[in-house]
């Protein structure tokens, strides 16, 4: 049997490729027509990635001894690189939002810096531009973030 990702599983013991129900029904046909019947029936099987079902994991242990413990330390292996993915995204994310925050405190002090000179120049215009700017700048962000979070203050995902 091959599954759409080209592995080979091997088939299912003949005990288990149909079930009793279907065996008694079979067997009240006439050979020919039970014949043709089980060339018909198809069995399929999947399972999600790392791990087989236990079952499958055994035959696989008795075709090749070590092999369930090669599988095991490979899904161990796969958790293992997640959660380190996992880990350096939040690292990420969590450093992204820092530099911003300070970039952006940075950016405030300037706008601040630039109208305290202003004033001791005497162009009060300027310094209403300065300050103008960096209120706009605030409450826009903070209009932005409850925008694009619900209005709630709380991050949707």
């Amino acid at each position: 049997m091959v599954q759409s990702d080209g592995a080979t599983v091997p088939p299912p013991p003949p005990e288990e490729t149909a079930p009793g129900e279907l065996e008694r029904l079979l067997q009240a046909l006439p050979p020919d027509e039970a014949r043709e019947l089980r060339t018909a029936l198809v069995q399929s099987s999947s399972f999600r990635r790392p791990l087989p079902p236990p079952a499958l994991l055994a035959h696989y242990e008795d075709i090749l001894p070590g092999a369930a413990d090669r599988i095991m330390t490979m899904a161990e292996a796969e958790q293992a690189h997640r959660i380190w993915w996992e880990r350096r995204d939040m690292a990420t994310a969590s450093n992204t939002a820092l530099g911003g925050l300070v970039l952006g405190f940075v950016a405030l002090l300037a706008l601040i810096g630039g109208a305290v000179y202003s004033i001791a120049i005497g162009s009060e215009v300027g310094a209403g531009l300065f300050l103008g700017v960096g209120v706009i700048g605030v409450i826009g962000r903070f209009l932005s973030h409850r925008w694009n979070n619900g209005g709630d203050g709380q991050a949707r995902s």
